[in-house]
Order: C-alpha cells, then sequence, then structure tokens
C-alpha cells in the first residue's frame, strides 16, 4: 500500500507540464536513496512531498530560461538580415557584380547599373545610380532594401547619406540641405516588409514602416531609410492625444521641417538601438534652423 502510495503522488507529480522531466528524474533518484534510510510511511510520505516541492520550484526557473531561449533564437533569427560583408553580395549571385580595385559595379540581373560599391580600410561606400523612381507605387533599387543591406556601411542617395551598423541596421540619415531635394513615390510593400524583416510578422502587425526622412522631404522609398516605428509616433496625432504622445510624434516635427526647409540644414535622424533588436528605443532628431541647432528626443513606443 505503502509503495503504491508512493507511486501516485509521483505519476501526479510527472503528468504536471510545468515540470521539466530531467528534474523529476533527479528529484526520484534523490528521494529513492533516501528512502533506504528512511522507511516509514510517514518517511516515504515527507520525501516525496519535498521532492514535489523541490520540482515545482524547479520549474519556475525553468519556465523563465525557456522564454529566454525562445527571445534569443528570434533575436538570432532577426539579426540575420541583409548580408555580413560585400564578399557575400558578391557571392549571393543576386545581383551581377563587376569588381576592379576595390571599386565594384552593381548591376541587377537585367543588367541595370544600380550602384557603384568603394572599398576602403575605414569605410564602405555605396553611391546610387538611382533610387525609388515611378508616379505611383515606387519601383525600388533593389540594393538599398532592407534584405540586401551591407553592415558598416555609408549610402549616398538623393542627396542624402544612409549609414548601417555592424548588423546591417539603418543607423542614421543625414540630408545636408533641403534645397535640391527631389520628393519621391512611396511604396507601401517595402514599408512593410522593412518591419516584417525586421520584427516578425506577427510583431509587426503592432508597428509602422517609417521613414527617417520622410519622402515628402526627398527620404527614399528604400529599406535603408525605413525602421519600424509605433502608430502613435509615426502618424499625426489626434487632438485628444496625451501630452506625452504629442511630445513623441514624429510626424510633427517632419512638419516643422517641411515648413521650414528653406531654412534648414544638416537634418539627421540616429536611430538607438537596445542589444541586437531590430526596432529603435528611441530617435533623435537634429537640424540647424536659421543658424541655431535643434534636437527632439522620440521614444518609439505607444502611448495612450
Amino acid at each position: 500500500m505503502r509503495y503504491l502510495y508512493v507511486l501516485c503522488i509521483l505519476f501526479t507529480i510527472i503528468s504536471c507540464d510545468s515540470i521539466a522531466k530531467k528534474g523529476i528524474k533527479q528529484l526520484v533518484k534523490k528521494g529513492a536513496k533516501e528512502t533506504t534510510e528512511e522507511i516509514t510511511e510517514e518517511g516515504f510520505e515527507k520525501i516525496i512531498r519535498g521532492a514535489a516541492k523541490e520540482a515545482v520550484e524547479e520549474a519556475i526557473p525553468l519556465t523563465k530560461v525557456l522564454k529566454n531561449a525562445n527571445k534569443n533564437m528570434v533575436t538570432k533569427e532577426i539579426r540575420k538580415v541583409g548580408f555580413s560583408s560585400i564578399t557575400e553580395l558578391i557571392q549571393s549571385n543576386k545581383f551581377i557584380v563587376k569588381s576592379s580595385n576595390g571599386r565594384h559595379k552593381v548591376f541587377s540581373k537585367e543588367g541595370e547599373q544600380l550602384a557603384t560599391i568603394l572599398v576602403t580600410n575605414k569605410n564602405t561606400l555605396i553611391n546610387t545610380n538611382w533610387v525609388s523612381r515611378g508616379t505611383k507605387e515606387a519601383k525600388l533599387n533593389t540594393l538599398l532594401n532592407t534584405s540586401n543591406l551591407i553592415p558598416n556601411a555609408t549610402y549616398n542617395a538623393n542627396g542624402a547619406k544612409y549609414f548601417t551598423d555592424e548588423l546591417s541596421r539603418p543607423t542614421k540619415a543625414i540630408m545636408p540641405s533641403f534645397a535640391r531635394v527631389n520628393k519621391v513615390p512611396r511604396n507601401k510593400g517595402m514599408q512593410r516588409q522593412a518591419r516584417e524583416m525586421a520584427i516578425g510578422k506577427i510583431e509587426a502587425k503592432n508597428y509602422d514602416g517609417g521613414h527617417m526622412i520622410a519622402n515628402s522631404l526627398g527620404g527614399i522609398s528604400e529599406g535603408i531609410n525605413i525602421v519600424p516605428q509605433a502608430p502613435n509616433v509615426n502618424r499625426r496625432t489626434s487632438r485628444n492625444a496625451s501630452k506625452i504622445a504629442k511630445e513623441n510624434n514624429f510626424y510633427a516635427i517632419e512638419d516643422i521641417v517641411r515648413q521650414n526647409s528653406k531654412f534648414i540644414k544638416n537634418y539627421t535622424v540616429q536611430n538607438v538601438y537596445v542589444g541586437t533588436s531590430r526596432t529603435p528605443t528611441k530617435q533623435i532628431v537634429s537640424y540647424e534652423l536659421r543658424g541655431e541647432t535643434v534636437k527632439h528626443t522620440i521614444l518609439n513606443q505607444v502611448f495612450d
């Protein structure tokens, strides 16, 4: 009867989904060892109850570990966006590349030149031949799309400079002047693709694909200019929005810039990331207006 009692309790413990099987085995072995020293029914009950308690306590941190492991796997998957080097780009066969003395001319499979890449000891410079063009849905220079970005590079496109970090994330965009800038058509497909590649399709539903430099200000429609932005950050705020929501609204800053574009120089947007995340926690916008430096820090999160 005593052994049946023990088996019933063990069955109950093992059938609990939240407890690790490995931990149970170790605890049962420990209990079995101790039962050789204390074989009374009261002793059996004490040992089994202790094992059950210890198993549950072991299961709690295990749950956290599994969650963190899952998070890390997602992060690892997300990090693999773009190329790890110019060599990987060349070997990918996604483009036709003609190389000579550190200069790489990149063509589409159809033979249209997309850019010239200059590689030095200090930097990788990409001078684009053309960017988003068209009247409605912009045709894109695919070399500048999120999936094809190169780490630690500087992209010259439509009068602006765009920068990537070691993970090929867009880190900064600079428009020296708006005097000779051409407005660029929007491409909603790339806005969706850029945010999905950054954070996955499910999480992407909670974000917009926000431009660092707006299309209306000459920002291009390719992925190098797009990062996940909270909707209340990217879109115009409502009259009933909270004070903090209005203070962290990217659209409002763009409105100011549009109204004063003739007098603004060195418009800069810098993305701040935490760890390997591809979603900025905040964006720092700065520019010179009539000789004075203006700076805004935008928190990239949802505000009521």
